[in-house]
């Protein structure tokens, strides 16, 4: 694929340069980059990102060379070059623009994180990185409408799970457990944004079904009140009293909802936490916990797993060194030995798979000592391991 994207954005480059449209042909040479990075041909890649840099210098494209610098900072990251990244984000950063394009901005910042996580400074990277976090969610927050806040989001997790990494290195296992946490929180809302849930008939089905109701009202509110005023004056007035107009109806969908949420909480408070999560610390969730109990809170990420251990009295995290994608794998090949779908070459094929999860996913926490005196576990799953029958894994 990419080298069919390389193809169609060569030939949009010679169009652009027949015509002499300098701006558009050095955006499309900082894409074309990547492509050809990614289909293998890095020295191209590198060689077109440096004259789209020196094209956008000479037009004074501000943006433009914002884009290049982030464009460069992120091919030295993926070439394991991480001073010569930082160079280029820094660069980047400091143009003023940079700022302010939130597009830009919580990339940099989270590759200028992962520049120092490299380079061995975790304090420097959790402030970069946390950086990158504070403004996806300040945007997400102003993304209106419900279904493209979740597209929004998805490909920013891994930013919270790179943070948690460079805090747990610190060993500031309290400020991951959180991170963790405000992650999980925001994928819930994420997950409802796609759909309505179906409520289970009784008393409280009209009181879900309203709530979900207003939420989807308030995003189409919100959405329509973000239209572009026209910019012919005889329209304007017109423009300003639609606005207002909308407005008002959703001053008036706020505080229904307000009141929906407050009786929900008071009658679902399950379902009320679902809809409206809090960010727990880990003691609060330490206390739900019964003596002989222990709570296993997993964060996979694309780099590695890791894994909170929490007991009614102290917290503990390891780092599984398990990246997302051979774990995904692995647990495929366990649910296919499972149900039938995975050819194994021995009938041993299943436990065999089981027995490789236990040992990566639970045996390094049975190791630590922290489980003795232990006789239930609460597991709290993430990404693929939603998946996986923790039940079934054995030594």
């Amino acid at each position: 694929e990419f080298l069919r994207a390389t193809d169609v954005l060569d030939r949009a480059l010679q169009v652009q340069e027949a015509w002499q449209t300098s701006g558009s042909a050095a955006h499309t040479r900082v894409l074309l980059s990547y492509a050809e990075e990614m289909a293998g041909d890095r020295a191209a890649g590198q060689a077109r990102l440096l004259q789209a840099l020196a094209d956008l210098e000479e037009l004074r494209d501000p943006y433009g060379i914002v884009v290049s610098l982030l464009a460069l900072g992120e091919s030295e990251l993926r070439a394991g070059r991480p001073s010569a990244a930082k160079g280029f984000l820094q660069q980047a950063l400091d143009a003023q623009v940079s700022e302010s394009s939130f597009s830009l901005a919580w990339r940099l910042h989270a590759a200028l994180g992962e520049s120092f996580r490299m380079l061995g400074d975790p304090a420097r990277a959790a402030a970069e990185l946390k950086q990158a976090v504070t403004q996806i969610e300040e945007a997400a927050g102003n993304v209106a409408f419900d279904s493209r806040r979740s597209n929004f989001l998805l490909d920013k997790w891994d930013v919270y799970a790179r943070l948690a990494d460079t805090q747990l290195s610190q060993g500031r296992v309290e400020d991951a457990f959180e991170t963790s946490e405000r992650l999980r929180a925001r994928q819930v809302l994420a997950m409802l944004d796609r759909g309505r849930i179906q409520p289970r008939s009784g008393p409280d089905t009209l009181l879900v079904s309203r709530e979900q109701d207003l939420r989807q009202h308030i995003g189409a509110l919100e959405a329509r009140i973000g239209i572009r005023k026209s910019d012919d004056s005889s329209l304007r007035g017109l423009a300003d009293e639609i606005d207002r107009s909308i407005q008002t109806q959703l001053d008036r969908a706020h505080t229904e909802y307000g009141q929906v949420l407050a009786e929900i909480r008071e009658r679902l408070p399950e379902y009320g936490e679902l809809v409206s999560p809090s960010i727990v610390s880990w003691e609060e969730a330490a206390e739900a916990l019964q003596p002989d109990e222990a709570f296993l809170e997993y964060l996979v990420s694309d780099s590695t797993t890791l894994v909170f251990v929490l007991t009614p009295d102290s917290i503990a995290a390891l780092d599984l060194n398990i990246p997302g994608r051979p774990l995904s794998v692995l647990i495929d090949f366990a649910r296919g030995a499972i149900d039938g779908t995975t050819a194994v070459s021995t009938t041993g094929g299943e436990l065999g798979a089981l027995t490789n999860l236990y040992r990566q996913l639970m045996a390094p926490v049975e190791a630590t000592g922290l489980l003795e005196g232990i006789r239930r576990l609460r597991i709290s799953p993430h990404g693929e391991l939603h998946y996986l029958p923790f039940q079934a894994l054995h030594e």
